[in-house]
């Protein structure tokens, strides 16, 4: 019975360990992506120079609005966190952050903008 126990840890173990790695593995390739955008787009660029630059290596996005920030999203990858079942699945995005000339007016974001930062940006697909 012992024996059966052991066992049972140790397969645990292991499989948690293959899954620790995958993750760190998933996330280096996000932080990476996300270091080369912060290296060729600068804040104070404009979200001109932003769609340029994405559209001219035939990456997709997606302007959006989250928490009262606006910006343009690329999708970098999923990713699968048993902690947060039982809604596991997150999309990772790069998030380009715009700042406004006028105060908080999604149209004025997407035409008089420059380039405060980029983030990550992690949704669930469980809402």
């Amino acid at each position: 019975m012992k024996l059966w126990a052991v066992a049972g840890i140790t397969l645990l173990l292991a499989a948690w360990y293959a899954f620790d790695v995958e993750s760190r593995k998933r996330e280096r390739a996000f932080q990476s992506t996300l270091q080369e955008y912060s290296n060729d787009l600068k804040p104070g660029s404009t979200r001109r120079d932003v769609v340029n630059y994405l559209t001219g290596k035939a990456i997709g996005f997606h302007f959006t609005c989250l928490g009262g920030r606006c910006g343009d999203r690329v999708l970098l990858g999923k990713d699968w966190q048993a902690a947060a079942l039982p809604c596991p699945d997150e999309y990772v995005y790069a998030f380009f952050v715009y700042a406004a000339s006028s105060a908080n007016d999604a149209d004025a974001i997407r035409e008089a903008n420059v380039l405060q930062t980029v983030n990550v940006l992690r949704l669930s697909d469980c809402f």
